[in-house]
């Protein structure tokens, strides 16, 4: 028996953002059309397949069995898609190298670097993407991404590029200057951190440096280092923090670290598809990533 002709890509394209989002509206949404729009291509898919495809009910939408079948067939297939476009519009501009890092690591490290990577390698347009979340790298969008733990990072490129420590930063007029005298300092807290792990706070400080009565109920709390950062900066209290995120502020006199004991850290990586790995550029921007981390502490 031959096969039928395909359904159309619109349709198709509908079902796989409904079945994927869970909702007619959402899909919508993302499809940049009407609710209605995506019910009649979904219906009309059904009906070519002879198939239902979705439970519909009033809190939610999901897919029959039939319906996760041609989901699992869709997800690869706009997978492939999206991963060839991007492949062949890098072919077209191989210049551009697409860079995905934390915001802290951007804003705090990378930016204020940005001229001299602009001077080590001419003509090419680096491009910053700033996420906390993980990367997707074989859909393309992103060419490497700079991650902060302990991997391994399985089908991946991976290359270490610095174990940190964090430390304990104050103001540079702040009066701390021994363990004991963290009692009377306001404590500045990140919270939310997963990396390291055990996360590097206050807590896992006074366990293992004190002072054992030290109060780290209190202080102010961010989730965002970067925050916690330029706190420490106004001289709102004192943090512990990646050492690196803070090399530029210490060596310029903004900051200062009062007690030299340190936490372990994770280290920072290099990830990349093996592919992307290959391209001359991404060689280039890994020497040089590696020379200014060694120079930055």
């Amino acid at each position: 028996m031959l096969p039928g002709p395909l359904p159309s890509l619109n349709a198709l394209r509908a079902f796989d953002a409904v079945a994927r989002l869970g909702s007619f509206k959402a899909a919508a949404s993302e499809l940049a059309v009407t609710s209605t729009a995506v019910s009649h291509l979904v219906r009309n898919l059904e009906e070519q397949l002879g198939v239902r495809l979705l439970e519909r009910t009033p809190r939610q939408v999901r897919p029959t069995p039939e319906g996760r079948t041609l989901h699992e067939a869709t997800t690869l297939a706009f997978g492939a898609i999206r991963s060839g476009v991007a492949a062949v519009r890098k072919s077209g501009d191989p210049r551009v190298l697409t860079v995905s890092a934390t915001s802290a690591f951007l804003s705090a490290w990378l930016v204020p670097r940005l001229a001299s990577l602009h001077r080590a390698l001419p003509g090419l347009d680096v491009r910053l993407h700033a996420s906390n979340a993980a990367i997707d790298l074989n859909a393309g969008d992103v060419d490497l991404a700079i991650r902060y733990g302990h991997g391994p990072y399985p089908g991946l490129e991976a290359t270490p590029l610095l174990v940190d420590e964090f430390v304990v930063v104050a103001h540079a007029n702040s009066p701390i200057g021994t363990v004991a005298d963290l009692k009377h300092a306001a404590l500045i807290h990140v919270e939310g951190q997963t990396m390291p792990a055990p996360p590097a706070d206050w807590t896992l400080w006074r366990s293992r440096f004190g002072p054992a009565d030290l109060d780290v109920s209190g202080g102010l709390r961010f989730t965002d280092v970067a925050l916690a950062i330029q706190a420490t900066l106004a001289g709102h209290g004192v943090a512990i923090v990646s050492h690196l995120l803070v090399s530029d502020a210490l060596r310029a006199g903004l900051l200062t670290r009062p007690i030299r004991e340190s936490l372990q850290g994770a280290t920072y990586f290099m990830i990349s598809t093996a592919r992307t790995a290959r391209r001359p550029e991404v060689g280039a921007f890994r020497m040089w990533l590696s020379q200014q981390l060694e120079a930055s502490l």
